[in-house]
């Protein structure tokens, strides 16, 4: 992002022949400062409360510069120029508009703002001691339990979907949850239909995100959780 800047600020101050190399110099000058600076609080923030984010903390950092840079384009250049030039309404409009679209699309597709606060915040619950062995051979996983009954949990049409499902993904979550924590099983295996079949209502043409959040929930409680 900072070559970027220095690079279009030369081109730019080229293009404009400006009487004083030093204002253009000063200007490189204040981006670069300004992007360390930008960069160092963010990677801080980041790395400081990294457990809190629910959402890429890094493609947020990334947007909110982005949206600075195109703000600074359309102000702080236009006032150094020989000739000034007003703002163009519309490009601004159209910019806006592209920005916001593409943002709230990512936003909506990755469907973690909603349902990941419910997964970070259940309880682990698998807590047998199951000897588990696999074949490389014949590709077998084996697990054995030396007391009781081996006891398997099917669970089937999950239809998780998106955004637009929100209450319904919460509900099937929750009820997972539920039959886990009341018939306390061995192994639990999910037949079929894991998230609703048409990939746009997720945000992901290819419901992508739906399943990644399931593996999510099941990493979070623990059983062993196959799709077939």
């Amino acid at each position: 992002m900072i070559l970027k800047n220095i690079l279009n600020l030369k081109f730019l101050f080229k293009l404009e022949k400006l009487d004083k190399k030093t204002k253009c110099n000063k200007e490189i000058i204040n981006v670069v400062v300004f992007n360390m600076v930008y960069f160092i609080i963010t990677t801080i923030i980041y790395f400081v409360f990294e457990k809190v984010f629910v959402l890429s903390p890094s493609s947020i950092f990334v947007s909110i510069l982005s949206i600075i840079t195109i703000i600074y384009n359309y102000t702080r250049i236009n006032k150094i120029r020989y000739k000034k030039k007003k703002p163009n309404k519309i490009a601004l409009v159209i910019t806006g508009s592209v920005i916001t679209i593409l943002l709230g699309y990512s936003y909506l597709s990755k469907d973690i703002w909603l349902v990941q606060p419910y997964i970070n915040s259940i309880s682990y619950l698998n807590d047998h001691n199951n000897k588990i062995s696999y074949d490389e051979k014949t590709g077998i996983y084996t697990i054995t339990k030396e007391k009781d009954d081996f006891k398997i949990l099917q669970l089937t049409d999950i239809h998780l979907g998106s955004a637009l499902s929100y209450d319904k993904d919460l509900k099937a979550l929750k009820t997972i949850y539920s039959l886990l924590e009341r018939t306390k099983p061995d192994f639990v295996i999910v037949t079929g239909d894991l998230t609703f079949p048409v990939g746009y209502a997720s945000f992901s043409l290819n419901n992508k995100t739906p399943v990644e959040q399931f593996e999510k929930h099941r990493d979070s409680l623990g059983f062993y959780l196959w799709k077939s």
